[in-house]
């Protein structure tokens, strides 16, 4: 059976889980984009909403008992009630509390957060005596904010500064990508007509303003709410832009699906030549219009002669 604990200890469970999302919400803060920080925030989240639901839960049971003892009508139920097992307290997984710890390690090495985090980080120094690197451990800050490092394999103790130091390679593979490798954060892609918008969902829940944050952390969180918003209205442009695409698409699609008229003008009536085509004929040039075609034919007139005689018998 496992061991049983009461409310207190849930509440500091509890507070030491909301301090652990205090510490990877600043994180987030610093790169907003970073995918570890948000998974092991999520995960986080879920270890607090299960750890207030345990501690109601308790805390409801606490009170039945202490109802159930104090009332002399009900002796058996405050038995059963106190012999009862209260479930055990939800602890944080391994793995999460360890992913945490690498962020904040990573971090500190790399200016993003305070250098007592990197206490314990297994890394590489650069040894004053010859310039070379050798494995170390961050054993300590000093008031500077420098780091107090032991070379591993001379048990040599030195302060190194924060360019002196580095991430070792496996740390870095199993906690992600090493700080030398870090490439930034990607400008946004505006998405062609073609591609599918990209679709951002709702609201981190690490970017609400909570009662307990300083001034710093709600100016900070109000610039990423305000990026956040223009994100979502420039992918609203993107989705009209695409439809707009898709409809002009689909109309010149269809005006070229049209059926052709069978030839020109009136039936029966031959369309107009072409001045340079050639007539038939011998005598047919080219050019020259009616080429090959003989002088329009006139009925010679005739003078007229006036006979009297017959004028006078129409009269």
């Amino acid at each position: 059976m496992e061991e049983a604990v009461d409310a207190a200890e849930l509440r500091t469970n509890l507070q030491e889980y909301e301090d652990q999302m205090k510490q990877v919400e600043a994180l987030l803060l610093d790169q907003p984009e970073n995918e570890e920080y948000q998974s092991i925030y999520e995960g986080l989240v879920q270890v607090v909403n299960l750890t207030k639901e345990l501690l109601a839960e308790t805390e409801q049971q606490d009170h039945d008992a202490a109802t159930a003892s104090a009332s002399a009508a009900a002796p058996t139920v405050a038995a059963a009630a106190a012999a009862e097992p209260q479930p055990s307290s939800s602890t944080l997984p391994p793995t999460v509390a360890h992913q945490i710890k690498l962020a904040q390690q990573r971090a500190a090495l790399a200016g993003h957060g305070s250098a007592a985090w990197a206490i314990g980080a297994e890394v590489q120094a650069k040894y004053s005596g010859d310039g070379l690197w050798y494995d170390a451990s961050v054993t300590g800050v000093n008031e500077e904010g420098n780091f107090i490092v032991t070379f591993t394999a001379y048990g040599i103790q030195e302060v190194v500064l924060r360019h002196d130091i580095r991430q070792k390679a496996g740390a870095a593979q199993a906690g992600g990508a090493a700080i030398a490798d870090y490439k930034g954060v990607d400008a946004p892609k505006r998405n062609s007509v073609n591609e599918e918008p990209e679709q951002l969902g709702e609201m981190p829940k690490w970017l609400e303003i909570q009662p307990t944050d300083d001034e710093k952390t709600r100016l900070k969180k109000k610039k990423l709410i305000k990026s956040f918003k223009n994100k979502q209205r420039f992918q609203q442009m993107d989705t009209v832009q695409k439809e707009k695409a898709d409809a002009w698409k689909s109309f010149i699609n269809k005006k070229g699906t049209k059926k052709k008229k069978s030839g020109g003008g009136l039936a029966g009536v031959n369309k107009k030549q072409s001045m340079f085509s050639v007539a038939e004929g011998t005598a047919a040039k080219v050019g020259v219009v009616g080429s090959g075609k003989g002088m329009t034919g006139y009925g010679k007139k005739k003078r007229h002669e006036f006979d009297v005689e017959q004028e006078g018998q129409q009269e």
